[in-house]
């Protein structure tokens, strides 16, 4: 059996940010949401086995890639 990862994200719907089926918030390769000058990064656009390591590189990067895109 593998294991369903959904996640309530009430922050993101309140932002009116688009989702995926499975809660997650849908990004680009930059970590950019739907909505202007809102990134999203680890756990909240990438659903699955959570890492504290993988989330800090990926919002390291969004953090990177967005400030130059601005």
């Amino acid at each position: 059996m593998v294991p369903n990862f959904v996640r309530p994200n009430q922050f993101s719907e309140q932002l009116c940010c688009h989702l995926n089926e499975d809660g997650s918030i849908v990004v680009d390769e930059a970590g950019r949401t739907s909505q202007e000058n809102v990134y999203a990064a680890g756990g909240t656009a990438k659903l699955g086995r959570s890492s504290l390591i993988v989330a800090v590189a990926e919002g390291y990067k969004t953090a990177i890639v967005g400030s130059n895109h601005n």
